[in-house]
């Protein structure tokens, strides 16, 4: 399902189209949060490299980035890398 195009549909008042079909066994996966939640889990001694790839060993859907279109993704992962860049330095000053 198309979320951004659901809510512009909603936003300009046009009638939502139907979904026509959808896959299973897909999990939706936010890399960076999930790159952290793994290191505070690994620093507590709850969750080892292998277990946390097993959990990723089945289809992922990236909540932001499509193949055809990939300008979103590359924008917030930009400003991500940025704004962690900038946290970067501050620490190490």
């Amino acid at each position: 399902m198309d979320q951004a195009l659901v809510a512009y549909e909603r936003a300009t008042g046009s009638e939502p189209r139907p979904g026509s079909s959808y896959r299973t066994g897909v999990r939706m996966w936010h890399p960076v949060e999930d790159v952290r939640a793994f290191a505070v889990q690994r620093r507590r001694g709850t969750l080892t490299v292998l277990e946390w790839l097993r959990s990723l060993a089945h289809r992922q859907h990236f909540l932001v980035y499509r193949w055809d279109d990939p300008a979103p993704s590359l924008a917030v992962n930009w400003l991500r890398a940025r704004r962690g860049a900038r946290k970067l330095a501050r620490a190490l000053r």
